[in-house]
């Protein structure tokens, strides 16, 4: 969803946030510059993705549909397939402690051969978090982020852990 398709949803669903805070904190207010207007909206809480969803007739992916519309049946490590192609599939990373929101690519700037999913779905990974259905069941309720963000802290090179990261499993 670009910036430019959720302004739509803004004026004409006469759209208010419940939790104003943060709410298009990229964005000069409420009014979005025209130089994000083909970058993918951020700063959106999950009842404003649900919002705009619902909005245009749509819904949230769950978080299988996800995964299926990523990886297809072939058990591919990216959605373009099993080799690193970062550069050519994706942004390069953005170092800093601010907002990557005005870094973030146009959405169709991936967009040609060999870069996408088998359905066709392009940045699913490593350019920002993406909202997947909300779940529940007896004991949880949640809602997955998936993708992963280009974001990472200054002062941390590649490939090495923040400070406020939490180890990972063993390699």
């Amino acid at each position: 969803v670009t910036n430019a398709e959720f302004d739509g949803f803004l004026k004409e669903a006469s759209y208010r946030p419940v939790d104003k805070i943060n709410f298009l904190r990229h964005w000069n207010g409420t009014v979005m510059p025209a130089s994000i207007a083909r970058h993918p909206v951020v700063w959106v809480a999950l009842s404003d993705a649900r919002a705009f969803c619902k909005h245009v007739g749509k819904r949230l992916p769950d978080e299988w549909e996800w995964t299926y519309a990523a990886q297809g049946t072939d058990n591919r490590s990216y959605p373009w397939g099993s080799t690193r192609r970062e550069s050519e599939c994706m942004p390069p990373n953005f170092s800093g402690h601010g907002s990557a929101a005005g870094y973030l690519p146009d959405v169709d700037a991936f967009d040609k051969s060999g870069c996408a999913s088998p359905f066709g779905a392009q940045l699913m990974v490593g350019t920002l978090w993406q909202w997947t259905n909300e779940f529940s069941d007896e004991h949880t309720r949640g809602a997955l982020l998936k993708g992963g963000s280009l974001y990472f802290r200054t002062g941390v090179p590649a490939g090495e852990s923040s400070p406020n990261t939490p180890p990972g499993p063993p390699r």
